[in-house]
């Protein structure tokens, strides 16, 4: 094995909705938040 210079760790979040979830503000914000949090 070699070695890595600064590894940075990667995260996926998933999220299964329904079509007539799509649309609803909590669920948007939910979904947001899980966004901003995959990307920090």
């Amino acid at each position: 094995m070699r070695k890595i210079r600064n590894p940075e760790p990667v995260r996926a979040i998933q999220a299964a909705v329904r079509q007539t979830s799509l649309g609803q503000p909590a669920l948007d914000g939910l979904l947001a938040a899980l966004r901003h949090a995959a990307t920090d």
